[in-house]
């Protein structure tokens, strides 16, 4: 047998040992110490079950689920067709699968409880990585997942849900590599390495679920290399790349497949909406220049009556100011960036 003081054997410091010195000093800022290590996963599996229990009351009392008017267009769009791509093509096909493995949309609606369960549970184990006590977060999760608001809308049948779960998996992502900031040859962890890939999906979903997602994915990807730091390279290339894919499927793939294309308000439309909003609250802030952009697309009394901070449809659907603005798409957009940059 080795002699113990003579190191083999030993787990490397390099892997093992600097993986569970990390995961017990976490547990310890937290003050929930370890018996094990299979013990810090007991409180988000609770988490998990408790908010899994609430979400299934709501399934079984509204099975197979709840329904608007575009859930009847994604059911249109997959059987009696035509595809179109004005709202989310991904959605339409997990909508075309629930319906063909099980006859009707119950699958659905149920793994929406389970993802949102689990996004839940994630933001436990997360948060108490960052010091949060985690009966505290266990808590407020269930809290959450207890109002009426969020259990109707977790089982809606609607491309806004799994956007939603998606937009939440990327606190907890960004609460775990923050977590692991300032360790040792931190940006070369394999947990880094993971939790980027995994923050590209959450973003690459943020994107496919909503046709105005890749806006929201830019302003995340911003906020989260400013909170991230050293990895603000990592984190702005997987944005970019779920930001580029995301559009190589709406001009190239999804024409390729028989998909026809959706109305570009749908895609630039909360732009626009945001540029009524900030003209409406300050027009001298909008120089002589943008104020003519402004006018080449509608009256500026129009831009200011259709404003609506709570929603961009009021600015959509005013009379012929979406069609205008197809003539002054890129102009209109490098204004929005300018906007957002000032506000």
């Amino acid at each position: 047998m080795p002699h113990p003081e003579s190191g083999v054997g030993r787990p490397s410091p390099e892997t093992g040992d600097a993986d569970e010195a990390d995961e017990t000093v976490q547990l310890a800022r937290s003050g929930e110490p370890g018996r094990g290590r299979g013990h810090r996963f007991l409180l988000p599996l609770a988490t998990y079950a408790v908010c899994q229990l609430i979400f299934l009351f709501w399934w079984g009392a509204f099975y197979p689920g709840l329904m608007n008017r575009d859930s009847i267009i994604y059911m249109q769009h997959v059987t009696t067709g035509p595809w179109v791509a004005n709202h989310s093509v991904l959605y339409d096909s997990m909508v075309l699968l629930s319906l063909r493995w099980t006859g009707d949309l119950g699958a659905l609606t149920l793994f929406q409880t389970i993802a949102m369960s689990a996004a839940l549970a994630y933001t436990v184990a997360a948060f108490r990585r960052l010091g949060v006590p985690g009966w505290a977060t266990a808590v407020a999760a269930v809290i959450v997942a207890a109002l009426p608001p969020t259990g109707s809308f977790i089982i809606f049948i609607w491309k806004d849900v799994p956007f939603a779960i998606c937009a939440c998996l990327v606190v907890p992502t960004t609460a775990h590599l923050i977590s692991l900031r300032g360790g040792p040859r931190w940006q070369r962890d394999r947990r880094v390495t993971g939790l980027i890939a995994a923050l590209f999906l959450e973003l690459l979903g943020v994107c496919l679920f909503r046709q105005d997602g890749f806006l929201v994915a830019g302003v995340a990807a911003v906020a989260l290399a400013a909170l991230i730091g050293r990895v603000r390279i990592r984190v702005t290339a997987v944005a970019a790349v779920a930001i580029g894919l995301t559009f190589l499927l709406k001009i190239v793939v999804y024409p390729a497949v028989g998909i026809l294309p959706a109305d570009s308000s749908l895609t630039y439309g909360p732009a626009w909406a945001d540029i009524a909003v900030a003209y409406a609250k300050s027009p001298s802030s909008f120089s002589t220049a943008d104020k003519d952009l402004l006018k080449r697309v509608a009256p500026l009394a129009e831009w200011k009556d259709s404003a609506d901070c709570y929603d961009a449809d009021s600015t959509d659907y005013a009379t012929n100011l979406t069609k205008r603005a197809l003539r002054q798409t890129g102009p209109l957009f490098s204004l929005w960036l300018q906007l957002l940059r000032r506000h």
